[in-house]
């Protein structure tokens, strides 16, 4: 008797866990991700700014929002306006799951201890002498770009790849970003300090890592972390026209490295940041519309200091905790490359200083890899940090050549 009172007991209680797992699908699928108005009546606008932007912010705070957007311990958010009716909205949050996924449905930027930033344009309107609402402006920023055209509907082949040049550079003034090409005057990028320099923290930093542009006359190319989506800042025509590809998944400024064969051209970027460390993304495309992302079965992405692709099959990736790593076959299996330096290297008191692959660059026919010191390097020459010079003799096979001092 006792067993059937058990055997009812657990079957009501499967029961209602199935009647609560049905309601929650049905709301989870009538779930609207962006609301499309939100109302209140109060007395003046910063009243109704300042109410709006926290209803908004909970709208996404409910059992009634699925994991892939409901927001967990609260939320801050920061005002800017620009004219009487528009509003940017810049939000702060810890979701309740984090994730790529949440990541991409916010279309916002990972920034630390599992929390997420994201911002978005939005309409703050008077509808009569006490009521107000907000509704989204979507895909109305309030930068003016107009000279940067999206390439959803417009698909390009790959130019030739071309080498860059010691003269094939960028560089800034006045917080403006210039491209130089070889027997050019400089070229303006538009909106291209804001696009290619923003930090997490909404700071800019005009230091780009080696590998992360391309600048020749078939090919220009930054990675873009403007407000609504990374992706790729490019042009065909030495700075003319700019174009702008999105990725599926957003990312942040960290390191970043783009590679052109013969055939493709390679993404590597910052997506996700935790712990203190970084995490990758390599994507493809070979029309610079559509992208894949690589699937490198045996690399960890984390805090990288180097990704380049010679080939589509000869591959290159380095981090401080890893060292350099070489694939052979497109990235599905890796092996721990070969750096040769003399004895007089490895005398050095310490240690040899060199220990952080950062560039590959490509002279003569030939590929040269430069090696620096991790950040408690102090390894100087003249008053200079110094990195090591060493050239390719094999596939994953470096012969020490010289000391230089660092860029």
């Amino acid at each position: 008797m006792k067993i059937k009172k058990w055997s009812w007991g657990i079957a009501a209680f499967l029961a209602i866990l199935l009647v609560v797992g049905v309601v929650q699908q049905l709301v989870w699928q009538n779930f609207r991700p962006q609301p499309i108005k939100l109302t209140t009546t109060v007395q003046n606008r910063q009243q109704a700014l300042s109410k709006l932007q926290q209803q908004l912010g909970s709208y996404y705070q409910s059992w009634r929002v699925p994991y892939g957007y409901r927001i967990g311990r609260g939320f801050e958010v920061k005002t800017m306006t620009n004219g009487k009716e528009q509003v940017q909205l810049k939000y702060h949050f810890y979701p309740a799951i984090f994730n790529l996924k949440i990541i991409h449905n916010f279309g916002g930027i990972a920034a630390g201890n599992h929390s997420i930033k994201t911002t978005n344009n939005y309409l703050l309107q008077q509808t009569s002498s006490r009521g107000w609402k907000l509704q989204n402006q979507t895909g109305k920023g309030l930068v003016q770009t107009a000279k940067i055209k999206s390439n959803i509907k417009q698909r390009h082949h790959l130019p030739p790849k071309q080498l860059m040049t010691s003269n094939m550079n960028y560089s800034v003034q006045n917080n403006k970003l210039y491209i130089t090409y070889e027997g050019h005057h400089q070229r303006l990028v538009p909106d291209g300090y804001q696009r290619v320099f923003l930090m997490p923290d909404d700071t800019y930093n005009e230091h780009l890592n080696a590998g992360s542009y391309l600048i020749t006359p078939n090919l220009t190319a930054f990675v873009s972390y403007s407000k609504e989506k990374t992706g790729l800042l490019y042009s065909f025509n030495q700075g003319k026209n700019w174009h702008f590809s999105g990725f599926k998944f957003a990312g942040f400024r960290g390191n970043a490295f783009i590679s052109q064969t013969n055939s493709a051209l390679y993404v590597t970027y910052a997506s996700d940041q935790s712990l203190g460390s970084s995490y990758y993304l390599t994507l493809i495309t070979t029309d610079l519309r559509h992208w894949r992302q690589v699937n490198l079965p045996e690399l960890e992405q984390q805090n990288l200091t180097l990704a380049s692709w010679q080939t589509d099959r000869l591959v290159y990736y380095a981090s401080q905790s890893q060292g350099l790593k070489f694939s052979t076959d497109g990235g599905k299996t890796f092996k721990l490359g070969q750096l040769n330096y003399p004895t007089k290297i490895s005398q050095i008191s310490g240690g040899n200083p060199f220990t952080v692959p950062q560039a590959l660059e490509r002279r003569q026919g030939k590929y040269y890899l430069f090696v620096g010191q991790s950040e408690a390097g102090d390894y100087v020459r003249n008053g200079k940090l110094q990195q090591a010079e060493l050239m390719e003799i094999a596939p994953g096979v470096f012969d020490f050549k010289r000391e230089l001092a660092s860029n």
